[in-house]
């Protein structure tokens, strides 16, 4: 019996010796498991902070030119553009007005110079000036193509220009130094000569429309209206998107802030926002939201595109993107006097009797070329929501095959 009761001893004492060297094992491993995604988070987390800027800054990301110099034919400057929006033949068979346009270099407060191109209308003083703030990725080169339509059908001034560290601009890119770089161009078109009555409106695509709402944040008395394009809420709302496991201490470690989710809320100016529906990048429902806190806005516009990209959304919207565009525009071309509130009566009298005459012609212009741009029902191509129809025959875009451009690096692509 006594012998028994020590087998049964022992044979518990063996028992509870294999539980608890099981339980130490499965122990270890949790702890060890739980080291490694620790290590692996905060790895993250140090990357982040110390790389933030670069991996959303890429002014020469791969298969980009550096500047505008390097860029395929018809993205090197506006000189290869004439006023219809098409790229001009480069044999000269056919003659063509080219866009009229002029090159600077504008010097930010801090000490930097920009690159920027001006296209202008040859009624400058009474067209609307929109100031086009560019992503992530590239020279303003490659932004020429839309650039150029806009100015052809929306019949306003183009402010292009590049960020410091992008294309030929001085300085390597920071939240603090784009902000000053958008600055510097808003008070280099005020000043300009043949702008001094002209309607400033910024206009953003992606991280674009975060410079193009800061600015008029800064600036409501100066910027008359802003249109955003496939844009986001905040650094941090996309970091949210991209790496989520970052959630809970995204706020320790990122520096950046393009807060448009804050700032938009305090705007009362008009603004249009332009959403590819397919975004592949930005969530869609980030201009939603951006919409939606819009509230104190005199006027706000949604237009959503069917199928389009983060960045091909006014290449899928055809005709009608640039439409809605021109019927937002005509709004600051008509209204000219409130922008000159200094002016003498007489001279703005003058100012206004100009305008009448120019507003008419334009009215005209417009019927001729919608006359002359009419597109047969069967050559509409159904594109959903956004109504366009066939860019070859409404705005005679080029489509010139030889044209190949690099494929765009999408924002906050983590390399």
């Amino acid at each position: 019996r006594d012998k028994t009761s020590k087998i049964y001893i022992m044979s518990d004492t063996i028992s509870e010796t294999a539980d608890g060297s099981l339980s130490s094992v499965i122990f270890s491993w949790l702890l060890l498991g739980t080291k490694i995604v620790g290590g692996l988070m905060l790895t993250v987390a140090a990357l982040l902070y110390t790389n933030q800027e670069k991996m959303l800054y890429m002014p020469n990301p791969p298969g980009f030119p550096r500047t505008p110099s390097e860029n395929p034919r018809g993205y090197q400057s506006p000189a290869t553009w004439g006023t219809n929006g098409r790229m001009i033949n480069p044999a000269g068979t056919i003659p063509e007005d080219k866009i009229d346009f002029e090159e600077h270099f504008v010097t930010t407060e801090d000490g930097f110079k920009l690159h920027v191109w001006l296209l202008l209308q040859p009624n400058s003083q009474n067209a609307p000036t929109l100031i086009y703030f560019h992503g992530n990725a590239g020279n303003m080169g490659f932004l020429l193509k839309n650039a150029a339509l806009m100015y052809a059908h929306a019949k306003i001034n183009v402010l292009l220009m590049d960020y410091r560290g992008y294309g030929r601009s001085e300085g390597v890119p920071s939240e603090k130094g784009i902000n000053l770089d958008a600055d510097a161009v808003l008070k280099f078109a005020i000043a300009h000569p043949r702008l001094t009555h002209s309607r400033m409106i910024t206009f953003g695509r992606s991280l674009g429309g975060a410079v193009a709402i800061a600015l008029a944040h800064r600036f409501p008395n100066l910027v008359a209206g802003v249109v955003v394009e496939n844009t986001f809420m905040s650094v941090g709302a996309m970091v949210d998107v991209l790496m989520p496991f970052l959630k809970y201490i995204r706020r320790f470690v990122l520096c950046m802030n393009w807060d448009s989710d804050v700032k938009i809320a305090d705007l009362k100016m008009p603004i249009l926002f332009i959403s590819g529906d397919s975004d592949e990048l930005v969530p869609a429902s980030h201009m939603r939201t951006l919409y939606n806190l819009a509230e104190k806005c005199t006027q706000r516009e949604f237009y959503s595109v069917v199928r389009g990209t983060h960045n091909d959304t006014f290449e899928v919207a055809g005709a009608e993107y640039y439409r809605r565009l021109r019927a937002f525009m005509r709004q600051f071309t008509k209204h000219r006097e409130e922008a000159t509130g200094t002016m003498s009566r007489a001279d703005n009298q003058s100012c206004m009797q100009q305008e009448h005459g120019e507003t008419e012609q334009v009215e005209e212009e417009e019927d001729e070329d919608d006359e002359r741009k009419t597109v047969h029902p069967a050559a509409m191509r159904q594109s959903g929501s956004s109504g366009s129809v066939d860019e070859e025959g409404y705005l005679m875009v080029d489509k010139e095959p030889s044209v190949s451009l690099p494929t765009m690096t999408t924002n906050f692509q983590v390399k």
